[in-house]
């Protein structure tokens, strides 16, 4: 019996066969993995967004000259959203001003692949130009203490005909970045379209989507004029 008992208890650990123990392993894993996803689902939800600005083109670029920055407009811009008292739940979205729409227009981005005036080094152009303009704004976050991470659309936002698709995940990751008291930076920018290929999705399409999906305190938008329309 002595040998019989010995014979059954090799490959036992702690009277547990190792089937056994790896299924009870990967239980506790698939729970402690679901409990975590929980969690950070309710702290995404949970990450309140207090200020939309959109940041016009215009108000911080000169719109008549080739990718001109209004240097000392973007640096007051920079300083008065520093000393905001909402600043760690804020949004920021800029316009591209001169640094998109030269590109955009002479490649018909924003009429979509069939446009005869299209091409895709056109779209890439259009990019390259917001990007560029989306570093600068973000130097001048920064330089006034202000934790700012820019979020290009592209690829994240798709439209179709127009209008924005799913937008769950780019979503997700502006209120990933809020929950982490980092003020993420969106712009207009050229994207793909479901329906026409390649269109121009605006700065205002994305604040409007933002104010819908974050319920933000205020919105606020600065121009270079005394007002805008409201119909």
């Amino acid at each position: 019996p002595a040998r019989c008992l010995q014979r059954h208890s090799r490959g036992m650990v702690g009277g547990w066969r190792p089937q056994a123990v790896r299924a009870v392993f990967l239980a506790g894993a698939f729970l402690f993995l679901g409990e975590f996803r929980r969690l950070r689902r309710r702290a995404l939800r949970s990450a309140r967004c207090t200020l939309v600005v959109k940041l016009g083109g215009s108000a911080v670029t000169d719109k008549t000259c080739f990718e001109t920055v209004r240097v000392a407009a973007l640096r007051e811009t920079a300083c008065a959203l520093s000393r905001s008292p909402l600043l760690a739940g804020t949004v920021l979205v800029h316009g591209a001003g001169s640094f998109g729409h030269f590109h955009a227009r002479e490649h018909g981005v924003s009429r979509g692949t069939a446009h005869s005036a299209f091409s895709w080094r056109g779209f890439a152009l259009t990019r390259s130009s917001v990007t560029r303009l989306n570093g600068i704004v973000l130097t001048a976050l920064l330089e006034q203490g202000i934790a700012a991470c820019g979020l290009p659309p592209f690829p994240r936002w798709v439209l179709c005909g127009g209008a924005l698709t799913d937008t769950d995940a780019p979503l997700g990751e502006v209120r990933s970045l809020l929950s982490r008291g980092v003020v993420p930076v969106l712009h207009g920018d050229a994207v793909f379209d479901e329906a026409r290929g390649a269109a121009i999705l605006s700065g205002d399409t994305l604040v409007e989507e933002l104010c819908a999906a974050l319920r933000p305190t205020r919105a606020v938008f600065l121009t270079d004029v005394a007002g805008i329309f409201d119909r």
